[in-house]
Formats: C-alpha cells, structure tokens, sequence
C-alpha cells in the first residue's frame, strides 16, 4: 500500500507575473484555463474575500471575470475534495511581478486524484498561456526547507524569506516544476535551459522554458531532491538566486540582478 501523504506534502505553486486583466474579456481566458482542464482542477466557489460562498459556474464566467479586472479587488477560486485554493490578482502601474498562488493537498498526488504528469501538464500549459518572469511548484515542507529562516540562538522560526522578485535576493529557487519566462530565457539562454541534466524542460517558444526535476514532487527523499535542486542552480550561476545561508546576515549578501526579473525597484 502507498504512504499517506502529510499535510507537509501538499504543493504549492508561485507565478510571478506581470499578466493584467484590465477588462472581463481580457480575464476569460485564464479562468478558461481552470475549466478546460477539467476535474479536479474546475473550482467550486469563487470570491474576493473570505468566507467563498459564491459558486463557480463553468458556464457562467464573466461574473468572476468582472471581479478580476475589477481593481483592486483580487479574485480568490477554491474546490474541497481535493482540496484547492487559487489566489489571483494583478497591479496596474507597478514593474515589480505580483504573485499568483495554486495552493493544492495532498489529496492531489493520489493515482485517483491527478497523477503527476497530468499536474505538470496544466502548470506549464497554464504558464505557457499566461508567461510568468518566473514560476515555482513545490510541496509545502520543500518550499519551507529552501526558505525558512530561524534564529541561530534560540532555532525560532522567523518565517520565511525569499519568496519574491525583489532586489537584491535574486530568484527564489529551484523546485521541482520550475518555468523561466522570457526575460529569464532571454538572460540564460534557450539552449542552455534545455540542455539542464534533469528529468525533463518543456521548450514553450516565446513563453519561457519548463524544468521538471523529477516525474514526481514526493519522488526520493529531502536530501536527493536538494542535490537535484542544487545541481541546477550551480549551472545556471548562484549568484543570480535567493541563499538561505545568507538570509540572517546584515546586510544579506547581494545578488547579481537580472535584466526584467530582479533588477527592479
């Protein structure tokens, strides 16, 4: 019989994205993108703030589009059974990215549920549609092990760091799905992206490069999945990614910016 999966095990994903939605037109095709995947990715409830009560009609999108474009108001997606909630937004006028999240349980990596591979195939479709700067797909305790800090006298979790584009701290990381969008495919280079020694790039042409780890994000052990993150952030430079070693330091050792990623204000 397979192990549960734990609570620590559940994925999340990170898009850091300039994508706007100015319009409920504009908007349609990224909650399209939800519905032609099909289950278990169609949510049930949709809202701008806690609690959801709202009920997400496939048919009906242009309400929840409306809400999108609709500034400031972000749009929050959530289904129960497996357990998924989407929080989408965008901010009109600002260079720094802004973050989508795609927050999943564990329930998700079920045979029954959605296999890895078909996961995969909405995440790097979903960026190839809508090009992230940069995107990340982790499980929880992975995305805490690359990014908490804690206190070297005392071990208090001082959460964590490095979980955006911003100045100095370079890119997050390395996961197990990661997409570099153009101006990140632009500065490494196509080609360089993918020849990378890992399970498998996704080559989305004027939308960015896909880099999967491995077929699953639960495959191997903390460790085998640090040295598969590691090996590929050696080959592409350290210096233009987030360290956590250096997160306590005062001031953190800067990192080498990125034209259209990391070298804004």
């Amino acid at each position: 019989m397979a192990a549960t999966l734990s609570a620590a095990e559940a994925l999340t994903f990170y898009a850091f994205t300039r994508a706007s939605f100015p319009t409920p037109q504009s908007a349609l095709p990224l909650l399209e993108a939800f519905v032609e995947a099909g289950e278990p990715f169609i949510p049930s409830r949709y809202g701008a703030y806690e609690p959801l009560r709202t009920p997400f009609d496939a048919g009906a999108l242009l309400a929840p589009a409306r809400m999108l474009s609709d500034r400031p108001c972000d749009l929050f997606l959530k289904r129960s059974r497996p357990s998924m909630e989407a929080s989408l937004t965008w901010k009109a006028g600002r260079a720094r990215p802004w973050i989508w999240s795609v927050r999943m349980s564990s329930a998700w990596m079920k045979p029954s549920t959605c296999a890895p591979a078909r996961l995969t195939t909405f995440l790097v479709e979903l960026c190839a549609r809508f090009p992230p700067v940069f995107a990340i797909c982790a499980t929880t305790a992975d995305l805490a092990r690359q990014h908490t800090v804690y206190s070297p006298t005392t071990g208090e979790d001082l959460g964590m760091r490095g979980l955006v584009l911003g100045p100095g701290e370079g890119l997050p990381g390395v996961c197990w799905l990661t997409f570099f969008g153009p101006e990140l495919v632009a500065f490494f280079g196509r080609e360089r992206l993918l020849s990378l020694d890992v399970h498998r790039v996704f080559d989305r042409g004027p939308s960015g490069v896909g880099v999967l780890l491995q077929e699953s994000p639960h495959a191997g052990t903390p460790v085998t999945r640090q040295r598969l993150e590691s090996a590929v952030v050696a080959a592409l430079g350290q210096e233009f990614f987030f360290e956590l070693a250096g997160a306590l330091k005062s001031p953190p050792p800067p990192r080498t910016p990125i034209p259209g990623a990391t070298d804004h204000s």
